[in-house]
């Protein structure tokens, strides 16, 4: 109503005047922002209203008629998925064409008039799986397993031991699984699956899983997403393959770290790379065009192996369409 547009670039809030495109730095936020929302109305909003009595006004609150909730984040954004990538012959290279298993995440806090966590929602679906062993996806998140009241999947995993909470078995941290067999989201699946050029794309079913919190939990979760996701064989569950220097879980079968082409060494917080620091995930909070079947990710992208080199300091947009070979990577050939 004042007349003018904001923009929101990382932690600064701009006013910008719509016939000038002047652009003013009014404030600056704490953390990052994912998104910059807005109230459209006719005439000032009602900054006493407080439907709920959770001291939060209506105009500021997500939840307006919910005392237990009050604000949600999301991550990577509201629209948007992270992508994760899993080569699965982990402690072997393989053939690197990270398509074993592309995840798709987005993930949801709900917390209260405090601003502490209370709640968690994860959406999560198969962007591909050319793989032949059966492979399953869980993530560790940054909660105790005896602070979760309850965990409610859309999709149960049915060969995974969960707790009564809901939270897989074992585990001090809880750990989710979305699902323990990949291509068992994807109606029609057979064979590799959206990773062979000339076959029809084949789209997942979405899991949810809701993770209800007894002891709520201060500040942002989403602030750590992805957590500490991980790949598994459903017939195999202690065989684990984590994003590079994460931690195995309490379940894994820790006596593949060093075998093979993997360099894990817990004495220097090294895990889950090779000699040359080349990992068996990859994380990116984005789109990602995944490698066609047997094409190393480095024909795809060939600013990955400089960007490893370098320890992540160089290349940091290895992954980004004006980088990348498009004849390598599925549906961009």
């Amino acid at each position: 109503t004042d007349g003018y547009l904001y923009l929101v670039a990382n932690k600064n809030l701009y006013r910008v005047d719509p016939v000038t495109g002047e652009a003013d730095r009014i404030h600056t936020l704490s953390t990052k922002a994912n998104d910059l929302d807005f109230l459209p109305c006719a005439t000032g909003p009602n900054y006493n209203g407080d439907q709920d009595n959770d001291g939060v006004p209506d105009v500021f609150d997500d939840f307006p008629t919910d005392p237990a909730l009050a604000f949600e984040r999301f991550s990577p954004s509201e629209d948007g998925f992270g992508t994760l990538a899993f080569e699965d012959l982990w402690p072997s290279v393989g053939d690197y064409d990270f398509n074993d298993l592309v995840v798709r995440y987005r993930y949801r806090e709900m917390a209260n008039a405090y601003g502490d966590v209370v709640r968690l929602d994860a959406d999560y679906f198969v962007q591909a799986a050319g793989a032949g062993h059966v492979n399953g996806f869980g993530v560790e998140l940054p909660v105790a397993a005896a602070d979760v009241r309850s965990v409610a999947y859309s999709r149960r995993p049915g060969t995974i031991a969960l707790a009564a909470n809901g939270v897989e078995a074992g585990h001090t941290n809880a750990v989710i699984i979305p699902f323990d067999d990949a291509k068992a989201m994807i109606p029609g699946a057979a064979g590799f699956v959206n990773t062979e050029v000339g076959t029809s794309v084949l789209t997942s079913a979405t899991v949810n899983v809701a993770l209800t919190i007894a002891t709520p939990v201060p500040g942002s979760m989403v602030l750590g997403a992805p957590y500490n996701p991980f790949l598994f064989r459903r017939d195999d569950r202690g065989r684990e393959v984590h994003l590079p220097d994460a931690a195995p879980t309490a379940l894994a079968d820790t006596e593949r770290l060093g075998s093979g082409h993997d360099r894990t060494n817990a004495a220097i917080g090294l895990a889950y790379r090779t000699a040359e620091g080349r990992p068996w995930a990859l994380h990116i909070a984005d789109e990602f065009a995944h490698p066609i079947e047997l094409r190393d990710l480095t024909l795809g992208y060939p600013r990955f192996a400089p960007w490893v080199l370098s320890g992540g300091t160089r290349y940091q947009d290895w992954y980004a369409s004006p980088h990348r070979v498009s004849s390598h990577l599925f549906g961009q050939e």
